[in-house]
């Protein structure tokens, strides 16, 4: 690890040690994000009231030619929270209709998220769409993904359920109201509330990765009880949006349970590796079978039990 990666990872671990399991504060999030709005295009805000901005992204190689394509940043999230491709070629249903059920673009989407059958609906101004209700893979958060007859061509998009709003405005070529209060089709308005759009923004999803990822990085550096703090600060802020029953989050309650193992609690470890094997089969990542039996097989190691250990390594 370089000089300043760690030097980053001790400054997070600080603040997450300070703090308990609380959230690291804002300005731990928001150096790249500064930088990166500085580059954009002001686009309005999303549901929850957090700024947004676009810059132009690379050209993806989808089955219809492309006109332009753009990332929209909000809050102090470093990642796309939504995209936007602007098409060439017909409007018609059955192209639609392609669009959001298969192809290029759908399978690029699916590399990130999960997404059900798409449902035919109206947007402002009478634009036939297609919408799709999503999950990502990481985190199990809900995302949509919208398919519009543009005035030009087809729009593909996808991104977080607060950004709806700006997704319609930018797939319509409309400008954004401030506050997200412009109108919105009676289907994404219902999708955008089943989905739980103002319960969480880019900014929790943010804190999320870089909470997981830090604890990642304290465990590489064997200091367990600093990434022990990071997963729980992880996990508290998924189940608060989440809830503490759903599926998805597995990953970070397995994170924790190895943590804990490694600083030889064993029975808390278990406790938790056992919640976490009645979700991993339900979650969205498909990685989550295969790391709990990787984990719990360390875990047994921690416990000085090899027999155990090569049951499930």
């Amino acid at each position: 690890m370089n000089a300043h990666r760690l030097s980053r990872v001790v400054a997070l671990a600080a603040a997450i040690f300070a703090a308990g399991c609380a959230q690291p504060p804002e300005s731990a999030f928001r150096t790249e994000a500064t930088s990166r709005i500085a580059a954009a295009e002001p686009v309005g805000n999303d549901a929850r009231g957090e700024a947004c901005f676009a810059q132009r992204a690379a050209i993806p190689a989808l089955d219809l030619p492309v006109v332009a394509a753009r990332d929209v940043f909000c809050g102090g999230w470093t990642q796309p929270a939504a995209r936007i491709v602007q098409l060439r070629g017909g409007t018609d249903a059955a192209q639609l209709d392609m669009l959001a059920a298969g192809g290029l673009w759908r399978g690029s989407i699916e590399q990130r998220v999960i997404c059900g059958t798409a449902q035919a609906t109206l947007l402002p101004g009478g634009q036939a769409a297609r919408l799709l209700a999503c999950t990502r893979r990481q985190g199990g958060w809900p995302h949509l993904a919208l398919v519009v007859a543009g005035a030009e061509g087809p729009v593909v998009a996808d991104g977080l359920p607060t950004v709806a709003p700006i997704l319609e405005s930018l797939a319509l070529g409309t400008a954004a109201t401030q506050g997200g209060a412009q109108p919105r089709s009676a289907i994404l308005e219902i999708a955008a509330r089943r989905l739980a759009a103002e319960s969480f923004g880019a900014d929790d999803i943010g804190r999320f990765e870089r909470l997981m990822a830090a604890g990642r990085e304290l465990n590489q550096l064997e200091n367990f009880a600093a990434a022990e703090d990071a997963y729980r600060a992880a996990l508290a802020l998924q189940q608060r949006v989440l809830g503490s029953d759903d599926p998805n989050t597995a990953s970070a309650l397995m994170h924790l349970a190895l943590n804990l193992s490694n600083q030889g609690r064993a029975r808390e470890a278990e406790l938790l590796f056992a919640r976490a094997a009645g979700f991993a089969a339900l979650a969205a990542d498909a990685a989550s079978m295969p790391r709990l039996r990787h984990y719990r097989g360390l875990a047994a190691l921690n416990a000085g039990d090899p027999t155990a250990a090569a049951m499930e390594l």
